[in-house]
């Protein structure tokens, strides 16, 4: 059952960090995005990203239209915000 929570709580989580991402994004950054509508609504995709700054990942997060997974550096658990935030995630 505490799996369950904690499942349920991340997921929470990374709706309302995506929202916010979003958001913030819409007051930063102007972009465009191409392809969205080849990405499946569900099942196994990969994407691979050539990352030009920090903040890529986040982008992709907003753009993609379902839940993201990320791939990263195991160094990254150790810093003080990213860190707890992909623990909680």
């Amino acid at each position: 059952m505490g799996a369950c929570v904690n499942l349920k709580a991340g997921a929470i989580l990374y709706w309302l960090l995506r929202a916010l991402a979003w958001a913030l994004t819409h007051l930063v950054c102007r972009y465009r995005v191409s392809g969205r509508e080849h990405v499946p609504a569900s099942g196994p995709l990969l994407i691979v990203a050539n990352h030009l700054s920090w903040y890529d990942p986040f982008l992709l997060g907003v753009v993609l239209p379902r839940r993201t997974w990320f791939f990263t550096k195991v160094e990254i658990f150790s810093w003080p915000v990213a860190g707890w935030l992909c623990k909680m995630t």
